[in-house]
């Protein structure tokens, strides 16, 4: 920052125009212009990341829901964890863990929640339940998180229900493929 004084006249005696005291007063109004410059740049750029970041949120094509780590509730998610459930955002955000696991107790998301509190990332198979009763088959991924001095699990899930029933019809003829070898087999 720069300021520059202009006189119409030439100052009296022709000297240093300036008392000490202006010159300290142009300096501190130079600085705090260039400290305010430099918080509205930073503030730019984390509103510029924070607009990347929902960018990204919302257009992965996993589920992803941030979860109270205390309460279980979910806190936060894109649309494709309400889409692929079959809710709709407003409906799922009311809903808990518990209102969407198929297969885990109470007792066993419980379990779950302590070793996530203790650090541990977990990823397993599972079943979630969709708006409409069908339980789905996903690949789901945890991991606890802080943010503001508040606990969090980020779950990141991949539906993989059409992959378990491509996989479940492979096997099936692959069996069939197998008896029916032995069968002629034994017939020759």
């Amino acid at each position: 920052v720069t300021i520059s004084v202009a006189y119409l006249e030439e100052p009296p005696g022709g000297g240093d125009p300036f008392l000490e005291e202006e010159r300290m007063l142009a300096r501190n109004i130079c600085d705090r212009i260039a400290e305010f410059m430099a918080r509205k740049t930073a503030s730019e750029r984390a509103r510029e990341r924070e607009a990347l970041l929902e960018t990204m949120f919302a257009q992965t094509t996993d589920a992803v829901i941030l979860v109270d780590g205390e309460t279980g509730r979910i806190f936060n998610f894109n649309e494709t964890a309400c889409r692929s459930l079959g809710y709709g955002p407003e409906e799922f955000s009311r809903l808990s863990v518990r209102d969407i696991q198929a297969e885990h107790s109470p007792e066993e998301i419980g379990r779950n929640m302590e070793a996530l509190a203790k650090g541990h990332a977990l990823a397993f198979e599972t079943r979630h339940l969709c708006k409409n009763g069908e339980a789905r088959d996903v690949d789901l991924a945890m991991r606890r998180i802080e943010h503001g001095g508040q606990p969090y699990v980020c779950a990141v899930w991949r539906d993989v229900t059409e992959q378990k029933a491509r996989e479940g019809e492979q096997l099936l003829l692959t069996e069939r493929l197998q008896l029916q070898s032995r069968l002629l087999a034994a017939l020759s």
